[in-house]
């Protein structure tokens, strides 16, 4: 009797087992995805490069990708806004910048064109008592 209600209990055990494991593993970063995260921290590590060093270096990443991977895309998100912001204030700077460099050059070409029209009309009355 109890035999039977083993199996009887053993296909709903597995039922709920796959229910909790399947949306886990859906969460998961990619095999792929884990694995050139991990190659790049070696690659770019500084660390002296043995193999021994490496490949240390890349267990200790596969172990924690998927924390180390969100960790990452955080930073980065946060990088790139910030390099945004700072762009945008750049930006408003240069028009400014540009705004009075302009304003520069129409008072130096309105001097220029007075100083031009006094040089002209002096050399008008010098020529004009001959």
């Amino acid at each position: 009797m109890k035999t039977s209600h083993k199996i009887k209990i053993f296909p709903l055990g597995m039922l709920t087992a796959i229910t909790f494991i399947l949306p886990l593993s859906s969460l998961a970063v990619p095999w792929s995805e884990q694995d050139a995260f991990c190659m790049d921290r070696v690659i770019y590590s500084i660390y002296p490069s043995s193999n021994h060093s490496n490949q240390k270096i890349y267990n200790e990443c596969m172990d924690n990708a998927d924390a180390l991977i969100k960790e990452y895309e955080r930073n980065s998100k946060v990088l790139v806004d910030e390099w945004w912001q700072q762009r945008e204030k750049n930006q408003i700077e240069w028009a400014k910048e540009r705004a009075e460099e302009n304003e520069r050059r129409k008072i130096e070409e309105i001097y220029e064109k007075l100083q031009n029209d006094t040089d002209i009309k002096k050399y008008d009355d010098l020529l004009s008592e001959f």
